[in-house]
């Protein structure tokens, strides 16, 4: 049984970017929830205050999962300058973990904004209450209420922002960047499938 070393390339470079990517973001929002909630979440925890860690777990998840959208575009890119080059180049690597970090700082921009968008919508239509001094009070009914309300705002948001990430991929680039590598090597050609009759 023989090994796709291409594939298991695509695979490694997907987990590591995720990987990276992922616990870039835990670390950014722990440190924005911190701020916004005026409150030390290592401190919140050890007191067991599940308003502020239910908070900030909520916020943490719906921003990771609207930066995983910039890992796709990523590995996409690498596999088109592949499939048009015929042979993986490190110089293709790292092409696609440019892409990757550009990818993340778009949307982790987008997302942050989404997110305290949905908070001050939230926070706009219910003046009588104040829900970021109630959850760090410990109120865990706004908590969930803020929360599931960014989780809201995070599923519907998600498809629209993989169309624009996908967007920023210039694909043509990509292509003549795999028809020059190593000069005038020539270039392999996907071979078209031929539909079983």
């Amino acid at each position: 049984m023989q090994l796709n070393t291409n594939l298991v390339i695509f695979g490694l470079f997907e987990l590591l970017a995720t990987l990276v990517l992922g616990l870039a973001t835990i670390f950014v929002v722990h440190r924005r929830v911190e701020k916004m909630l005026g409150i030390n979440i290592q401190e919140a925890i050890a007191a067991k205050n599940h308003a502020v860690t239910l908070f900030a777990g909520m916020y943490s998840f719906c921003l990771v999962w609207l930066t995983a959208e910039s890992v796709d575009p990523s590995v996409d890119a690498l596999r088109t300058m592949v499939q048009v080059r015929g042979v993986l180049e490190f110089k293709m690597l790292l092409i696609a973990a440019a892409y990757s970090i550009m990818l993340f700082t778009v949307s982790a921009i987008v997302g942050s904004v989404l997110l305290l968008t949905t908070i001050k919508v939230l926070t706009t239509a219910t003046k009588k209450i104040d829900e970021i001094a109630d959850i760090r009070a410990g109120n865990l009914a706004t908590a969930i209420f803020i929360g599931l309300s960014l989780l809201a705002s995070t599923i519907i948001a998600r498809p629209a922002l993989a169309s624009l990430l996908d967007g920023l991929v210039s694909y043509d680039m990509l292509h003549k960047i795999g028809e020059e590598a190593q000069g005038n090597a020539p270039v392999v050609s996907p071979t078209p499938e031929v539909p079983v009759q």
